[in-house]
């Protein structure tokens, strides 16, 4: 499944060849091979300047736009393997490193918590950001790796904000899933896999959903298109919030998990917002040897990237 749709790559096809003709010298693997910070300062100011001006037409009927392939400019040798998508949300072009993974499905882990915050508010399973729950520890006794801000009673906005599993367990057996398979449906959000009898199923599970298709299903969150409410939309723009600079916002959520070879795979998701408008939605994939290489890089590592896809200010 392409990430792209077709719209796209008829945009490629008539005017966009040269693009990535110039540019065939990009990493194929999203590897990273110098500080980032510094790796993306130089790609903008530099060969993405060129990129800029490299445009690819097509119809509007078609409402194709123009990829920028970062893979040029993405140096660091380090164990850490990304998949970026940005997604312009005015002109529905994408930017993206590894194009062979950034539409492939992967597990979602706790950035699921974004349509379990959505679906749960909009059912009436959660009465807002104060729905509080206690918790159980006979029914949900503490693994050895929780943390202890999770070993405590939650409200909607604490566990979303902590990755709380436990208290979305909850939400997940109420809301059922013949209804969660509704929503993700009307959401496009990767499979929609839901089995019966399971309220993880988001944790490397069934359930799985690629960079880009992250990327379309935050547009239509954020830019109205699925008819949330005006309760709901406040209430993920509050607990989502990460950081502010000069006019622009970006909001998000993480995830990760351990696969079973060892490594850790997680996301940073979320969308760009300028002047309370919202400009762009991203999806960051990430593998890496363990937890503390993941987490350390991930934040910086997307908005370097947001950065030089000209979605976030220069430093």
């Amino acid at each position: 499944m392409s990430c792209f749709g077709k719209g796209l790559f008829v945009g490629l096809q008539r005017g966009g060849k040269h693009l990535k003709d110039r540019h065939n010298h990009r990493l194929r693997h999203g590897r990273l091979f110098m500080p980032v910070q510094y790796a993306f300062a130089i790609a903008f100011l530099g060969i993405n300047l060129a990129i800029g001006f490299a445009v690819s037409w097509a119809s509007e009927k078609e409402q194709s736009g123009v990829r920028l392939d970062l893979d040029a400019f993405v140096s660091l040798d380090t164990d850490l393997e990304i998949a970026f998508c940005a997604l312009d949300i005015n002109t529905n072009s994408r930017s993206i490193v590894n194009e062979h993974l950034v539409g492939r499905r992967f597990a979602p882990w706790s950035t699921f918590k974004i349509p379990n915050l959505i679906i749960a508010l909009e059912a009436g399973i959660a009465t807002g950001l104060n729905h509080w729950r206690g918790w159980d520890q006979q029914r949900r006794p503490a693994a050895d790796y929780w943390p202890q801000v999770w070993q405590q009673d939650q409200t909607l906005a604490s566990a979303f904000k902590r990755s709380a599993v436990w208290y979305f367990q909850d939400i997940a057996q109420e809301v059922g899933p013949e209804q969660y398979r509704y929503h993700l449906r009307r959401f496009g959000y990767g499979n929609a896999s839901v089995p019966v009898d399971s309220d993880d199923f988001w944790l490397g599970g069934s359930l799985a959903i690629s960079p880009c298709e992250q990327t379309q299903f935050l547009k239509q969150a954020v830019a109205g298109h699925l008819n949330l409410s005006a309760e709901t939309e406040d209430a993920l723009r509050t607990v989502s919030r990460l950081r502010a600079a000069d006019g622009y916002t970006v909001y998000g959520k993480t995830g990760s998990g351990r696969l079973a070879q060892g490594e850790f795979e997680g996301w940073l998701v979320g969308w760009i917002e300028h002047e309370r408008r919202p400009t762009a939605t991203f999806a960051l994939y990430l593998r890496a040897p363990d937890y503390q290489t993941l987490e350390s890089s991930r934040f910086e590592t997307a908005l370097a990237l947001l950065r030089t896809a000209g979605h976030w200010p220069l430093d």
